[in-house]
């Protein structure tokens, strides 16, 4: 099944977040709507542009950068989960990472 979003998420993410980054990704929300973060990184996930102040640039990339990591690690947590019951069941395991997503796929391969 391929999900389209605007923004991936999932329950908890926020506190993921900020026990692995170190602070609130709550105010920083907007700069995490923008094509780098959808499906294929092609289509706008919305026509609004957020900003703010001058520091744009830098934010949208320092917290994108952080997201992708939250959110990569909870990707390879998914992963592992389905990996070790099927083991405990003796069954081999393999997936199809998904592909075109803001996550490092490499890692997802096992």
């Amino acid at each position: 099944m391929e999900m389209l979003a605007s923004l991936y998420w999932t329950p908890g993410f926020l506190q993921r977040f900020e026990q692995s980054r170190g602070y609130s990704l709550i105010k920083y929300l907007p700069l995490l709507y923008n094509y780098a973060n959808t499906w294929v990184q092609t289509v706008p996930a919305y026509s609004e542009q957020y900003t703010y102040s001058n520091s744009t640039d830098y934010y949208t990339e320092k917290h994108n950068v952080d997201y992708r990591i939250t959110l990569n690690e909870g990707y390879q947590e998914y992963i592992q989960q389905f990996e070790e019951w099927s083991h405990s069941r003796s069954v081999e395991y393999s997936n199809q990472p998904a592909y075109n997503l803001p996550l490092e796929m490499v890692s997802a391969n096992t």
